[in-house]
């Protein structure tokens, strides 16, 4: 082949049939080659997750959609996984999905093949992300480790995220499968919620601590309780029960929304049933409160129907002993009559203090300025205070309220009817999310907590944009 027809074929962006099939044997080659390496020098375990990255890595650039689902299930399903060996770090799932994702996202972009809407929400988000990484940089006057640094990017990465789907998602199909997936992943952990409870200690441990190869810990703390009672509180796969409690409103306001949507889908009603279980199994406080504000919006926003949920919910809160013991153990907390309600009051006038010493920039994400204080509370308000200050909050609050009332007006303005329980649960998910956020600091605290946020906070911005904006770029999520 001469040189001027291979540079037509460049400029055409097309390759002759030859070329594929030798780049494709070249491929497989190489492939064997990594596979049987790792698995004659390294280990069979080792050898197979080499096949799945490099499987995966070829998902990404054919099939983002398949990739995104990928996302999806390490986020509700395996969030804290790691590789079973070091390459430098300690890579988890979470950080490999995303960045090849972002990768692709950002080729796209430099390449010219993407174009990013011109909305205020994306410019708002970008600057939420940017102030974070501002605030790690500030922190270095006070220390910062090598963890503290890969910590806030990625939770500027999980805003970039937002940006990426936002962008990419802008058919009902695609949103519509996107949020589907949600729903069965969340369906899954919830079932391995309440399976690993009602099993014996015993039985859970062993289970749990398998993943100890994965980074997850192992031994008798992977159960956990209420602070000075033998009450035992439902995990999952998330390691910690509010971090699960957290993801269910999500979970909890799309399935509401779905089912609440015509048709009505009736068995719908069994998979709300098993979040609303694995949730109170939990004992989260916070997230049964958000779950409420959730519902709330949906009733207010929409579905009417939903009004006859309240006296059920309210009778059955009371009656059943199971219930009761949530409602006391809730209303404890408002008294502050327990340890953990008085070590969050203990936070909070902590924290507000180390914010009025630094208030603009906070103090970033590494140590603490004095030994006398400490970084981290249980509201994402002032824990975005605390790292990044006044301005960080302020472009997070921007970043939420933009998103929110992209949302509100892409509704009012009128969706695909086959999309439009997808925009309504991501609102009120958000808005649920901000609610437990006041009493808890996961979703701007812990990676894959974040990311799930603002994956939400893209599905229904994506989908309030269907009817008023063109598809520039398309994630099928088949």
């Amino acid at each position: 082949m001469s040189a001027e027809r291979l540079v037509g074929y460049l400029q055409r962006d097309a390759l002759p049939q030859a070329l594929w099939t030798i780049l494709f044997l070249l491929a497989a080659v190489t492939l064997g080659i990594v596979v049987g390496w790792g698995a004659v020098s390294l280990s069979p375990i080792t050898s197979i997750f080499l096949l799945a990255g490099l499987v995966g890595s070829i998902a990404v650039a054919f099939s983002p959609g398949i990739a995104v689902i990928g996302l999806m299930a390490i986020v509700w399903l395996i969030p804290f996984g790691t590789l079973p060996f070091r390459v430098g770090f300690r890579f988890t799932f979470l950080d490999l999905a995303t960045g090849a994702l972002l990768l692709l996202f950002a080729w796209q972009v430099c390449t010219h093949r993407l174009q990013l809407p011109p909305r205020t929400v994306i410019v708002a988000v970008t600057l939420y992300a940017v102030f974070l990484l501002v605030a790690a940089g500030n922190g270095l006057r006070f220390g910062m480790t090598e963890d503290a640094i890969t910590y806030s990017i990625k939770l500027a990465s999980s805003a970039f995220l937002f940006v990426m789907l936002a962008t990419w998602l802008h058919t009902p199909s695609a949103i519509r499968r996107a949020a589907t997936w949600i729903l069965v992943f969340a369906a899954g952990e919830a079932l391995i919620g309440v399976a690993l409870y009602f099993l014996p200690p015993g039985t859970s441990i062993s289970i749990l601590s398998r993943l100890g190869r994965f980074g997850y810990p192992i031994g008798g703390s992977v159960l956990r309780y209420i602070a000075d009672t033998p009450l035992l509180r439902a995990t999952g796969t998330s390691i910690d029960p509010n971090l699960l409690g957290g993801a269910l409103v999500f979970a909890i306001a799309f399935g509401v929304a779905l089912w609440a949507s015509q048709p009505r889908r009736w068995w719908l009603l069994g998979v709300i049933g098993l979040f609303l279980l694995c949730l109170l199994l939990t004992r989260s406080r916070a997230a049964l409160l958000g779950s409420g504000a959730a519902v709330v919006v949906l009733t207010m926003l929409r579905y009417r129907a939903l009004l006859w949920l309240y006296p059920v919910g309210g009778i059955a809160l009371v009656a059943l002993p199971q219930t009761r013991g949530m409602l006391s153990h809730l209303i404890s907390g408002f008294r502050a009559q327990d340890r953990a309600a008085a070590m969050r009051l203990d936070e909070y006038a902590k924290s507000f203090k180390l914010i009025q010493e630094h208030p603009w920039l906070g103090v970033g994400f590494g140590p603490p300025p004095t030994m006398d204080t400490f970084v981290g509370v249980s509201s994402i308000y002032l824990q975005v205070a605390e790292y990044g200050g006044l301005l960080t909050l302020s472009a997070f609050g921007l970043a939420v309220g933009a998103a929110l009332w992209s949302m509100w007006r892409g509704w009012r303005s009128g969706v695909p009817p086959e999309i439009e329980w997808v925009v309504l649960g991501s609102l009120a998910g958000l808005t649920g999310a901000l609610v437990t956020g006041v009493f808890d600091h996961y979703y701007v605290r812990i990676a894959h907590m974040a990311t799930l946020f603002w994956l939400i906070a893209a599905l229904g911005v994506a989908s309030a944009w269907t009817s008023r904006v063109p598809a520039t770029a398309t994630v099928d999520s088949s």
